[in-house]
């Protein structure tokens, strides 16, 4: 029984991410584990998820539990050491200073230094919600829109980008935009 139940989250869980829906494949795959401790498959997955979300340590704990399971030829070996790697390091150092200058209200600051690393901005959904929230700081709806959707196209259902898009984009009315860009930065 316990093992038909895992088997069926660990196939909604894949189907989800066939589907770019990375949100419910996590919930998913959390539970297929529970239930199937013993599966790499199922941890190399939820760290590919987490992965993608920019949940780095997520992603990296999920990824050992699979190499504890087995090690020969597990793609998690390889995983584990991309995120070791100076460059990646670097990378990652580089949003955590653009969120500090964010948070601070420096977006343009925080904006050049995710333009810089472009490829990391638009593969991982919290880089992308981040400069997103950057342009719209700025007042550059129409790019912050852009990105916001361009990150939805990484995960349809991820519930903070479409927090930013309803929140952002509803309704035109002064008092209400200041109001909602207030409340958009709260969430970050």
């Amino acid at each position: 029984m316990l093992e038909e139940m895992s088997s069926f989250y660990k196939q909604q869980g894949f189907k989800n991410i066939a589907e770019q829906r990375l949100t419910p494949a996590i919930a998913a795959l959390k539970k297929a584990a529970q239930l199937q401790v013993q599966d790499a498959q199922i941890q190399n997955a939820l760290g590919l998820c987490c992965f993608r979300l920019g949940e780095f340590e997520q992603a990296k704990g999920a990824w050992e539990r699979s190499v504890e399971l087995f090690s020969e030829n597990n793609p998690a070996v390889h995983y584990l050491a991309e995120l070791k790697q100076d460059d990646f390091s670097c990378r990652i150092q580089s949003y955590n200073e653009a969120l500090d200058l964010a948070g601070k209200r420096c977006y343009k600051q925080a904006e050049r230094i995710l333009k810089q690393k472009k490829q990391m901005t638009f593969s991982f959904v919290s880089f992308g919600n981040l400069l997103g929230l950057c342009f719209y700081g700025r007042k550059r709806e129409k790019e912050a829109l852009k990105v916001w959707l361009r990150v939805l196209s990484l995960d349809r259902e991820h519930p903070l980008t479409l927090r930013y898009l309803q929140q952002g984009f509803c309704g035109s009315n002064g008092m209400q935009q200041q109001a909602r860009r207030r409340r958009l930065f709260l969430f970050w």
